[in-house]
Formats: structure tokens, C-alpha cells, sequence
């Protein structure tokens, strides 16, 4: 059984024969994430005759490891020493490596072994694998001058006004390091295909890990010094409309769209910010057009009841540039000016920014709010307003205003932390970014801002759940999953989706005043509806309820996925489960007997880690040979099926292979 991992998954080797970066890199990580250019361990065992060749190659190796683990340590934060340090063992092992590739030229028995046909391969390997790490310590040495760079730049000042510098500075060093990993992935496709002994199979492998984090380090750079300066306005002014959504009340975005504001950026400055309350907003546009516009058929049924779609309730799909759309829609009915872009964030984003900043007071109310308590206080004091016939959501809006700023201004020595922070917030999809323009938004895609539905190849999987009995429970509500997909020989699926709930509102609400609990969580009746999204082409057998057959209240289609929806309710202290099964053709990738199954695990945004458990069953005549997690291989077990147990913290990826054997060759 596999145990969750923290990696995302590999791609397929590219045509050139390395791995390319993740659809997904890092948040700006600016220089020092290039610790990963550390790089390409060869660890060529060559025996007794070449033992001053195998010498410099283990010690380069060693210094090679060193030099990653000093920066990886230190981050951003490494001193001018750490650096030099990481620099030094940077510099000895490319100077170890190539005195060792020298010698292996002029060896006259290697240049035999070149020769002979059991040797020839083997050679050739330890003559790439030498060049390659070499060009891995360059690579490296440069992404360390770029950290100096960054170094000279930061100082006092918000980072969000200094990142136009910070990148100027950085730009030819990151490019010659680009330009390093280039020659690496050239030489790299040479060696694609041999057949290699294991020692060299393994340094072969520590070779492309590295090549992938570098790569990664140098896409995200390089996607960053796009799309930054962009955002940020030192292009010139950008206006959002900024979404906070409440995932205490969650929706496929993220959550209630309960506070919509605008913030103006202009060369890294916030020229001004203005919220208010969401439901508020769209109430002054329904009083002054009486316009009706159709809400989904959930919505319409079970939480809107007869009342027009607006601006709060708008992201109902759970691809979030169609959500965001449709966000602006609404907000351009209501009369509100023009934007480039919209910014989504909910209350775990608050959360972690707490975090990031320490607590912030909010004298009018005569509260000070961390990450501890954020959801509390938020929910407490929005729910009705300070004022009768007040603003509900006006806490909001005098926290935002003092958050901010602290955000803005936060000290050089926690900029590693705010960067931390936010890649986290992107890969957990608590912060999501759209814009109207196609190439911005490509770069926010780039980023892995765009909260879009994934295009997958092989099998896909996405539980979108949303509360329509308008209450807070989703901060009480329990959840897992379990799946089990069974393979037949054509390469078709049959899978059972089982989803539990509990509501455990007793004991969240033990201690607490029972007014604010009411006014929170009404009767405590949780109402929840919830989707599906498979691959086209799937075909829903049943929905069942604890087990008992129901009817599916929605079939259709979302941005090329499979749609299939069920409303449920559940009393306090009530468990339930929820299961979908359902058939799913051609999912898997066949080459002659050779097979693999892919499935796409993707996250919706505004939820915690959810436990997921699942099971692969190939078919009868199969033998498993390999199983990946987030590109990472785990144990395998050709018996009765494959299990996983993870969560949806971020984006999940399991790939598993297998071989379909003829019956004579089946035990």
C-alpha cells in the first residue's frame, strides 16, 4: 500500500529524452530555488584499475549533494557564506569531473571497451553521465550567481516593488543557465536507449530527477519574469476584481462568494482596494434592473428557490476561467468598471497569510485575528453586522485593509516564507488568478494559477461538492473517498465511487455560544449536491444512497467532462455515503501486450486534504510491472488489485503498468 507523497507526477519523457518541467511550476520561486541545479549524482563504479577516476566521480558526487542540501536548507534566506560555500563545492566537483572524463579519453583499455560489443554501451554511459554532471555543477554555479544577484537587490522595501529589479538582475545569469541545461538535455538524449547495468541505470535516473527540478526551477523562473511585472502593473495600472470566497459554505470554486472587492496595482504599489458585502451588491442590481437570470437547475432547486443567479452565487462550474466569467457578468450588470483579471482567494488563504504576517488587530471591532482563529472571528462577525441595518460584511472589508499592507510590506528576512506561502496556496488551489486576455491567461495556466479543469490523458476523476441549504457546516463535515477501478483485457473500466460524509456538528459546537452556533448553522441539516466529472464518454450505471439505488438528478457535460449529480441531505451528528458507478471505455493505453492505465486525480479548490483511498484491479491475465504516485514508484503487487491511500491536498497522478499475458504464460 502506497503512503501519500508530497510529489507531483512525472510526464512522459519528451522527444528529446528528458523529462520536461511540470505543467505546474513552483510560484515564483525566485533565484535560490536553483538549489536544484545542484543536480546529476553518476556514481560510476569502475573497480580497482580506475581508482583515481572512481575517486574524483564519488567525490564529485558528494560535493554535488552537499552543495544541494546547503541551499535547499537555507532557501532564500542563505547568507553570502552559505552561497559561497555551495559555490566552492560546485566548483571542485566540475573541476573532479572533468580531470575524470579526461582520463577516461586517454585510457587506452576504455578506449578498447569502446570497442567490444558487451562494453562498448557501458563505456559510452560513464562518458555522458561524467559531462552531464559537469554541466550540472555549471548549471548550478549559475543559478548561484543569480542568488547573489537577488541578494544585491533585496533590502528594505516591500518584495512587490523590488521584483521588477530582482528580475533584471537575475535575467543572463538564469539565461546561461537555461542555455547549460540545453547542452545537459543534448547530451542526455545521447545516452536514451542504451542497455545499462544497474549502477549506471541508477545514476542515469539521479540524472533526469535533476534535470527535471532544474528545469522546473529555470521554466518557473522564466514564467515568472512574464508574468509578474504584468500583474503587478509595472507594465502599466492593473485593476481586479477580487473574490472572497468562504469555503465554510463551499462551492465549486472555492466557496460563497461572500465579499467582492477591487484592488488597483501600479509598479508594484496598491494604489487602492475597496470591498463589500457580495450578496449586498447583488441585491442593489436586482432592486434597480429586476432582472431575472436562470440559475443552474441545483441551484435554482434546492438553495435560490425563485430568486435570480448573482454575483455570489456565480461560480457554479468548477473550471474556474468559466466560473470567473460568469463572475464578471454579473459584476458588469451591476455597473462595475472595467478589470484586467480576477483574483480568488478564500478563508485558508487568510489563514496561511496570517501566518505569514502575525496577527493583525482590528480596533473597531476589538479583535485581533490569526491563523488560529481567522474563521472564528470572520464568521462570528459577518454574519450579521455591527450596526443594525449595517454593512455584514464591512469586517471584512477593515480587516483586508490592514492585512494587506502588512502583506505588501513584509520584511526581507520573511520573503522566503510569503513565497513559500503562496506556492502552496497555487498548489492547493486557494489562490486563483483568470484573465480575459489569452496571453496573460496562458501565463497564469503556466503559473498553475488558472484553476481550469485538467485535460487528461487515460482516466479522470474530480468530486465537486457544494452547499445549497445556506450554512456553515462545511467547517464541521467530514469527508473521504474511496474508488476502485476494474480493468478489463480491452482496456475498458467499470469503477465504484464511494464518497462519506459525516456531519459532526455535536462536536464542533460543544463550547461554543449557542446563538452564534444558530446563527451559523440553523437546524445543523447539512444540504449538500454533489458532481462527479469523469472522461467523456463515461456512461453512469447507478447513483446510491447508503447503499439504496437513486435516481441521478443530472447528466451533461462540463469543459469535456462527464457530469453526473446528486443532491443529498444530512441531519446533525448523521453519516452518509454517497456512490456513483459508472463505466468508463478505452482508458487505458495499449502497445502490444504492454499497457498502461493513467488516473488523474484533481482537487477542488477550497478544500482541505481529503483522505482518498484507491484500488486498481487489472484484468484477470495481467502481471503488474510498475506503480507511480506523483511520478514517484512504489511497490507492487500483481495479486488482486493495486492500492493507494493519499489525499487531495493538491492534484493527485497514479499511473500503473502492466503486461497482459497469453494464457499458456499465466501461472
Amino acid at each position: 500500500m502506497a503512503a501519500p507523497v508530497a510529489h507531483r507526477a512525472a510526464p512522459a519523457p519528451s522527444p528529446a529524452g528528458v523529462l520536461p518541467r511540470k505543467e505546474k511550476p513552483p510560484l515564483a520561486r525566485l533565484p535560490l530555488a536553483f538549489a536544484a541545479l545542484a543536480l546529476a549524482a553518476s556514481a560510476v563504479v569502475l573497480g580497482s584499475h580506475y581508482w583515481s577516476l572512481y575517486r574524483d566521480t564519488v567525490m564529485a558526487r558528494t560535493l554535488l549533494r552537499e552543495a544541494e542540501e546547503i541551499l535547499q536548507d537555507t532557501a532564500l534566506d542563505a547568507h553570502p557564506s552559505d552561497l559561497d560555500g555551495a559555490d566552492h563545492r560546485l566548483a571542485e566537483a566540475e573541476r573532479r569531473l572533468a580531470r575524470a572524463w579526461r582520463r577516461l579519453q586517454a585510457d587506452p583499455l576504455a578506449a578498447l571497451a569502446r570497442r567490444l560489443p558487451l562494453t562498448s554501451e557501458q563505456v559510452r554511459a560513464v562518458d555522458g553521465l561524467l559531462a552531464v554532471a559537469a554541466d550540472g555543477a555549471a548549471a548550478g554555479r549559475l543559478g548561484i550567481s543569480a542568488a547573489r544577484e537577488y541578494h544585491a537587490v533585496r533590502g528594505q522595501g516591500p518584495l512587490s516593488e523590488k521584483a521588477r529589479a530582482v528580475l533584471d538582475r537575475t535575467r543572463d545569469p538564469m539565461a546561461a543557465a537555461a542555455a547549460r541545461l540545453d547542452v545537459m538535455a543534448a547530451r542526455r538524449q545521447d545516452l536514451q536507449g542504451l542497455a545499462l547495468l544497474p549502477p549506471l541505470e541508477a545514476a542515469l535516473g539521479e540524472v533526469d530527477d535533476g534535470y527535471q527540478q532544474a528545469r522546473e526551477a529555470v521554466g518557473s523562473y522564466q514564467d515568472a519574469s512574464a508574468f509578474l511585472p504584468q500583474f503587478l502593473g509595472f507594465d502599466g495600472p492593473r485593476t481586479y476584481l477580487v473574490l472572497a470566497q468562504n469555503n465554510a459554505e463551499l462551492l465549486p470554486t472555492g466557496g460563497l462568494i461572500s465579499v467582492v472587492g477591487i484592488m488597483r496595482l501600479n509598479q508594484g504599489r496598491i494604489e487602492e482596494q475597496a470591498f463589500e458585502d457580495a450578496i449586498a451588491f447583488g441585491e442593489r442590481w436586482l432592486s434597480r434592473t429586476g432582472q431575472y437570470v436562470e440559475p443552474p437547475a441545483p441551484l435554482k432547486n434546492y438553495l435560490l428557490k425563485g430568486w435570480s443567479w448573482n454575483l455570489a452565487l456565480s461560480n457554479w462550474s468548477p473550471d474556474f476561467p468559466s466560473a470567473a466569467a460568469q463572475a464578471l457578468d454579473f459584476y458588469y450588470r451591476g455597473g462595475g468598471r472595467p478589470v484586467d483579471g480576477v483574483l480568488a482567494l478564500d478563508v485558508i488563504t487568510l489563514e496561511e497569510l496570517l501566518d505569514v504576517t502575525g496577527p493583525v488587530e482590528v480596533p473597531e471591532y476589538g479583535v485581533t485575528v490569526d491563523s488560529a482563529n481567522a474563521l472564528e472571528v470572520t464568521e462570528t462577525l459577518t454574519r450579521s453586522p455591527l450596526e443594525p441595518g449595517g454593512d455584514r460584511k464591512a469586517f471584512v472589508a477593515a480587516l483586508a485593509e490592514r492585512l494587506i499592507p502588512r502583506l505588501v510590506d513584509t520584511p526581507p528576512d520573511r520573503w522566503s516564507l510569503l513565497l513559500r506561502t503562496l506556492e502552496r496556496l497555487r498548489d492547493e488551489r486557494h489562490l486563483l488568478f483568470y484573465s480575459s486576455d489569452p496571453e496573460f491567461e496562458a501565463l497564469a495556466r503556466r503559473m498553475g494559477l488558472d484553476g481550469a479543469l485538467r485535460a487528461s490523458e487515460g482516466d479522470y476523476t474530480m468530486v465537486v461538492d457544494a452547499s445549497v441549504n445556506s450554512t456553515k457546516l462545511n467547517i464541521a463535515l467530514e469527508q473521504s473517498a474511496s474508488l476502485e477501478v476494474q480493468l478489463d483485457a480491452l482496456g475498458d473500466a467499470r469503477s465504484r465511487l464511494d464518497l462519506t460524509y459525516r456531519n459532526n456538528l455535536p462536536l464542533w459546537e460543544a463550547g461554543r455560544d449557542p446563538d452564534v452556533v444558530y446563527r451559523l448553522m440553523l437546524d445543523g441539516l447539512y444540504g449538500g449536491y454533489v458532481r462527479l466529472l469523469t472522461p467523456a464518454g463515461s456512461h453512469l450505471t447507478e447513483i446510491r444512497l447508503d447503499g439504496r439505488v437513486a435516481g441521478a438528478e443530472e447528466i451533461g457535460w462540463e469543459s469535456g467532462k462527464a457530469v453526473f449529480g446528486r443532491f443529498f441531505s444530512l441531519a446533525r451528528g448523521e453519516g452518509r455515503t454517497v456512490s456513483f458507478l459508472y463505466a468508463l471505455p478505452a482508458v487505458v493505453r495499449r502497445d502490444g501486450s504492454a499497457a498502461t492505465y493513467r488516473l488523474y486525480l484533481q482537487k477542488q479548490p477550497g478544500t482541505r486534504a481529503i483522505p482518498w483511498k484507491v484500488k486498481i484491479v487489472p484484468p484477470a491475465q495481467a502481471r503488474a510491472l510498475s506503480l507511480e504516485v506523483d511520478g514517484k514508484a512504489t511497490g507492487v503487487d500483481a495479486g488482486a488489485g493495486v492500492e493507494v491511500t493519499t489525499d487531495l491536498r493538491h492534484d493527485r497522478e497514479i499511473v500503473l503498468r502492466y503486461r497482459l499475458e497469453s494464457p499458456e504464460e499465466t501461472p
